[in-house]
């Protein structure tokens, strides 16, 4: 896709996230967001199947902003279990507590949610991939620094991801639409804490 049409992508997308914000996944329709840059239903279905196409490249494109914030915040943080750590734990919390429209796929018809899942999934695992590539770089420094014994950083970055993620999918009940209580999503962090620490912690020089 050229230059323009990319363009023409980011300001509908923006567009979405500013209507989904203030009136609701529900409420909001094509015409509100052409409206709002000038676009027609037809021009905008040249670039997205539906709306819920355009809902999942929101919730992505604000994951991919709070990501690449995340990364340039931590590389300041002192010691490799911290960066890894608040990484995980921040990235986790974004889906309750920093996206302003996630909440909002409750609003979705059931009969379109797995295609939005299936379209989310697919760009997820984009985002992961360059995520992948950070961990990767944080605990090659690590090693260099003498923090770290040597170790494989590819398996072991695929190693962080997957305790992270089972401890989420144990409490979500592999359920990843179950909305967690503030009890619930506390105690969910601290499981995932703890396990990621306690995994580095088999790998620092003693």
């Amino acid at each position: 896709m050229n230059t323009m049409s990319d363009d023409k992508k980011r300001k509908i997308i923006e567009a979405a996230r500013q209507s989904f914000a203030k009136f609701g996944y529900k409420k909001t329709t094509l015409e509100d967001i052409g409206n709002a840059i000038g676009l027609n239903k037809a021009s905008i279905y040249y670039y997205f199947t539906n709306k819920e196409e355009i809902y999942t490249s929101v919730i992505m494109i604000e994951l991919e902003q709070f990501v690449t914030n995340l990364q340039e915040r931590i590389r300041n943080t002192e010691t490799c279990e911290n960066q890894i750590t608040i990484y995980f734990i921040e990235k986790i919390s974004f889906w309750s507590e920093h996206s302003s429209v996630i909440g909002q796929i409750s609003e979705i018809n059931p009969d379109q949610l797995t295609s939005v899942m299936d379209f989310g999934v697919a760009l997820y695992k984009k985002i992961e991939s360059d995520e992948k590539e950070f961990l990767i770089e944080i605990l090659q420094q690590c090693i260099e620094r003498g923090s770290l014994i040597s170790i494989d950083v590819k398996r072991t970055s695929e190693l962080l991801f997957a305790i992270a993620d089972g401890i989420k999918d144990r409490h979500l009940g592999f359920n990843k639409l179950k909305v967690l209580s503030p009890d619930e999503r506390k105690q969910m962090l601290e499981d995932i804490e703890y396990g990621l620490k306690t995994f580095l912690a088999g790998l620092e020089v003693h």
